[in-house]
């Protein structure tokens, strides 16, 4: 009986470690992905503070009521088009 029980404990010290060695390899997965994210969501934030000032410059008017692509509707069209792109086109995500 005594041999059976050091089997048994033996095949659960064996199970316990190979779990043990999964979790580990898991937790550097996901502290990878983590910092992956992270760089993901910072890219993600300075892109759409990019569009934010583009539209601003392209959609702003001067002292003479022309935005910077001049004309009488300066960039108020560009403006109106990329709000309408980003309802289903934009950087925003999840």
């Amino acid at each position: 009986m005594g041999t059976a029980l050091g089997s048994l404990m033996a095949e659960l010290e064996a199970r316990e470690a190979a779990a043990c060695g999964r979790a580990e390899a898991l937790r550097a997965r996901i502290a990878e992905l983590t910092e992956q994210l992270a760089g993901e969501e910072e890219l993600l934030s300075r892109l759409g503070i990019t569009r934010q000032m583009v539209l601003e410059v392209l959609g702003g008017d001067d002292d003479r009521g022309v935005g910077a692509l001049g004309g009488p509707m300066g960039g108020r069209a560009v403006l109106r088009s990329s709000r309408m792109a980003t309802l289903g086109f934009g950087l925003r995500c999840g």
